[in-house]
């Protein structure tokens, strides 16, 4: 999951090192620069982008089309894998977070001792955000850190054996 902020962040290196590209390429002539302004105004208009870096992708993807047509090897030869050097760190850097967020949860009070056991048993980063009781039941708001998919299933199986009647989990994602 992304969130709209993060993908952003992610384009502007992808859109940066594509520009540098692109302005090495049309600095000298005209007649590409007029070709380009052409090229992204007809595709602004025909391609709906949604996310972020789906458009710093678009641009790399100009910048690498318009070196070659305009024959600048040298510029697209030395700029091509420094970008995608970037993309992949970026990629990586996606793959390796784990998430964050809040854990949500309806417990009977006689069980509640055995619910905590099991989040401190794990050894899971986790705080209480908000209690409620209410009768013999409580509502729990738990923030959960550094989780990811396969520890958090776990934790839900765990909890979900102790009796726990109601569970959600909302990510927060930076």
């Amino acid at each position: 999951m992304s969130s709209a902020f993060s993908n952003t962040k992610n384009a502007f290196s992808i859109v940066a090192l594509s520009t540098v590209l692109i302005i090495s390429v049309v600095k000298s002539s005209l007649a590409l620069s007029l070709g380009l302004v052409g090229a992204l105004s007809i595709i602004r208009f025909r391609t709906p982008i949604k996310d972020p870096e789906e458009l710093g992708y678009l641009f790399f993807i100009i910048a690498t089309g318009l070196a070659a047509g305009a024959e600048q090897e040298i510029a697209l030869i030395v700029s091509t894998p420094i970008i995608l050097f970037f993309l992949y760190l970026i990629n990586l850097n996606k793959q390796s977070k784990k998430e964050r967020g809040i854990l949500y949860l309806e417990v009977e009070e006689k069980l509640l001792d055995s619910v905590v056991e099991a989040f401190q048993k794990g050894g899971y980063h986790f705080s209480l955000n908000r209690l409620i009781k209410e009768k013999s039941k409580f509502s729990l708001d738990v923030n959960v850190g550094n989780i990811d998919f396969t520890d958090l299933n776990k934790l839900i199986k765990e909890i979900e054996g102790k009796g726990v009647e109601l569970l959600t989990f909302i990510s927060n994602e930076e």
